[in-house]
């Protein structure tokens, strides 16, 4: 059996202002920084035999700081999608700039597109082939994944067996936990924060 703990990144400004961040490498706040040390607390019990990551700061920050005794290795296939022109938006801004990918999003196209980006499917694609991948390496034991809200849902959705329209419902918070377990094939825990209870933003900001 292998034990998934699925982790998504700890809070960045971006994250805090809903801009999309894509690529861009945003680095957490104060709180985001808290939060990874909180995450590291919770995962004290847990006998983790390998640690993975997208590439980008955010994430790499995140998992050293939550499991700081043992590497992480970086898997820029973890890395969100490339939003392009969109990076660094809201919503709102999509929707009056670029009506139709507002639309397409709306409608939950697969064929999804960002000027200058990369295609939804694109993304989905690489995620889901990654984590294919890391149940194949690990066939036992249990494997810390860090990575962002995106991949970590295509993630859930490759190793549950669902399809991508699955993907549409999921949302995870940042510097969650999700715990999937194979052999049965079991989600134990999903987008759970209680470890970041009374942690607050720092007066200011």
């Amino acid at each position: 059996m292998t034990r998934f703990l699925l982790v998504r990144h700890g809070e960045t400004e971006w994250t805090r202002a809903r801009r999309i961040q894509g690529q861009r490498d945003t680095p957490l706040t104060p709180l985001g920084l808290r939060q990874a040390e909180r995450l590291g607390e919770r995962l004290r019990g847990e006998d983790i035999n390998a640690v993975y990551s997208s590439d980008l700061g955010r994430a790499m920050e995140t998992a050293r700081l939550a499991v700081p005794s043992l590497p992480v290795e970086r898997r820029p296939e973890l890395r969100e999608c490339a939003f392009g022109e969109v990076e660094g938006q809201n919503f709102a801004w999509i929707q009056q700039n670029l009506p139709a990918v507002a639309r397409h999003w709306l409608g939950r196209w697969p064929g999804l597109a960002f000027p200058g980006g990369e295609t939804l499917a694109t993304m989905l694609g690489r995620t889901s082939a990654c984590f294919r991948e890391l149940r194949r390496r690990h066939p036992r034991g249990t494997v810390l994944v860090v990575a962002h809200d995106g991949p970590l849902r295509s993630g859930i959705c490759a190793l549950m067996g669902w399809g991508r329209r699955r993907w549409w419902s999921l949302r995870l918070a940042p510097a969650s936990l999700t715990i999937i377990e194979t052999r049965p094939l079991r989600l134990l825990l999903f987008n759970d924060t209680c470890h970041l209870e009374g942690l607050e933003p720092e007066a200011g900001r």
